[in-house]
């Protein structure tokens, strides 16, 4: 195995072993509705959610309190329901806990991840 295989496998596990850790928590539940969608994809990339871990593919929706990871070669590009546009680039990890837009109260983007 070449240091690349090595280093996706190695993401592979980490996105399993948070799953496993994550399972039985209710602050995860089903996401409802979407708050933005993937407009862009390169190399390695995917949302984690509970249902399990996905590719980051073109129209793919993102939901709060999904985590959106890249590879050592990945980047994603998504667009939130409010127009705000986030770039991800290599080896990177947000997780969405927060999203608030609610112009008509006063409240705009709240974005909060690690």
């Amino acid at each position: 195995m070449n240091r690349s295989s090595l280093k996706r496998l190695f993401l592979l596990l980490v996105a399993i072993l948070f799953l496993i850790s994550i399972s039985g928590k209710d602050s995860f539940a089903a996401p409802s509705p979407a708050i933005g969608t993937v407009q862009k994809v390169g190399g390695m990339a995917t949302v984690v959610r509970q249902e399990g871990i996905l590719s980051a593919k073109i129209g793919l929706e993102i939901y709060q309190n999904d985590t959106l990871r890249t590879g050592p070669d990945g980047s994603i590009g998504v667009v939130f329901n409010d127009d705000t546009l986030l770039s991800l680039g290599p080896e990177s990890v947000l997780v969405i806990d927060e999203y608030v837009f609610a112009p008509g109260q006063g409240k705009f983007l709240s974005l909060s991840g690690c």
